[in-house]
């Protein structure tokens, strides 16, 4: 989360004992204009943001743009933060704004969920598959944690295949302070506890899912497929 260097909320640290690396507080945040995209992680960071100020989102003005174009509008001097993904944000800081906040330091950062029917599951061919694939998955991450350049390469081809405009040495800090899950880091993760806490509440607080869903969801989370590829 993204303000501009000029900001009074950018003077303000500690006003949230539980998330002492935010800034800004209820009085110098209300009424600022911010930028997200509808529906996204960068919308759900928003949301924390004010709930942990004790705000809503009828408190402040919010504009929801595509990540792309919120970007630039922001570039272009439209309104005061922006809520945005690891490439804009790294780039946005180096010339001079602030960053408010982030998922980790709002203690609610997650990994997405890959959702696997029924269907395949009872499918032994299917089973096989997804067993690979994940095996290859934290192989191939643990490759990229001890090859930066190629990861800093890979992320910079992906960020422009979907649009994007990435910068080589955006993508490197991201590759540097953000490591992907191994072998050895898959096999030590409490799976689905991330999504639960995360990802499950954001879908209840944007009505998505009610709230009484949440113990379905987490009867679907399984381990079959990791440890059937030896990461559990």
């Amino acid at each position: 989360m993204i303000a501009r260097p000029n900001l009074e909320c950018n003077n303000v640290k500690g006003a949230v004992p539980n998330y002492p690396d935010i800034l800004g507080n209820a009085e110098t945040v209300r009424g600022l204009t911010f930028i997200t995209s509808a529906g996204t992680l960068q919308y759900y960071l928003t949301l924390k943001y004010l709930e942990s100020l004790g705000l809503t989102e009828n408190d402040v003005n919010i504009v929801s743009m595509d990540a792309n174009q919120g970007y630039q509008a922001f570039e272009l001097g439209e309104g005061d933060v922006l809520a945005c993904s690891n490439n804009y944000s790294f780039s946005l800081v180096n010339k001079g704004n602030v960053e408010l906040a982030s998922l980790t330091s709002l203690n609610c950062a997650a990994t997405a969920q890959v959702v696997c029917s029924d269907a395949a599951f009872n499918n032994p061919e299917k089973v096989q598959a997804l067993t690979i694939y994940v095996k290859l998955l934290a192989e191939v991450n643990d490759i990229m944690n001890n090859d930066t350049d190629l990861a800093a390469q890979s992320f910079f081809d992906w960020v422009k295949l979907n649009g994007g405009s990435p910068n080589m040495d955006t993508c490197r800090a991201i590759m540097e302070t953000k490591p992907y899950y191994g072998v050895e880091a898959t096999k030590t993760r409490e799976l689905g506890k991330d999504f639960l806490d995360n990802f499950v509440e954001f879908y209840i607080m944007t009505n998505q899912l009610e709230a009484s869903q949440k113990d379905t969801v987490a009867s679907n989370i399984r381990t079959d497929i990791l440890k059937a590829a030896g990461l559990k």
